[in-house]
């Protein structure tokens, strides 16, 4: 009776996985044990600092906003499943690769964007929200 209680929950557990959705999100959020940072800004990293200024000058490029203007709604580390930073363009290639870098949310007159980066080099816009 054992045996078949074991082959069970195997069974049950193999079917559970395979029911698991393939695509997801694309992006899971470190444990880091940090909570998001969100204004006051606070005690932050010095890759958050770099990466939070990368971000709203990507903004401001985009927007023709001036970066005075730009209010931090967030910042929060994140591991993305490839080197598209969980904004793959449609037809391009990325290495499968976890990369770990921060979702950055900004809001511009009531209009809120998140951008992704690695851990300082690149920051893209994934999605006006």
């Amino acid at each position: 009776m054992r045996v078949a209680e074991i082959v069970l929950w195997a069974t049950l557990a193999g079917v559970v996985a395979a029911c698991a959705p393939m695509g997801g999100p694309t992006s899971t959020p470190t444990p880091t044990g940090r909570p998001a940072v969100t204004e006051p800004m606070g005690s932050m990293t010095p890759a958050e600092a770099r990466v939070l200024e990368m971000a709203k000058q990507e903004l401001a490029q985009r927007t023709g906003a001036d970066p005075s203007e730009i209010v931090v709604q967030r910042i929060e580390p994140v591991d993305w499943r490839d080197s598209s930073l969980g904004c793959p363009a449609p037809g391009k290639a990325y290495a499968q690769v976890i990369t770990p870098g921060f979702r950055v949310v900004l809001e511009i007159q009531g209009r809120s964007y998140e951008l992704h980066s690695d851990q300082g080099t690149r920051v893209v816009l994934c999605q006006p929200q």
